[in-house]
């Protein structure tokens, strides 16, 4: 793409923040956006209960969807 390497690529710079979904929604909603909420009712499985933003990737981080404000 064209970007510079970066310098500082090290395991305490990538090392797992268990708050970073906290982080990442503050600065997307400070950026007007506000997080959508979704449920799982489009399944057909009767024994599932709807569970609000239940998806997560496989990196076991929920998916939230936002929407731009105004």
């Amino acid at each position: 793409m064209g970007r510079q390497e970066l310098d500082d690529v090290t395991s305490q710079r990538l090392k797992m923040r268990p708050d970073i979904e906290k982080e990442i929604d503050s600065i997307v909603t400070g950026c007007g956006f506000r997080r959508v909420s979704f449920t799982c009712a489009d399944v057909d499985d009767d024994s599932r209960e709807d569970k609000k933003d239940d998806a997560i990737t496989t990196w076991n981080r929920h998916m939230h969807l936002y929407e731009r404000i105004g």
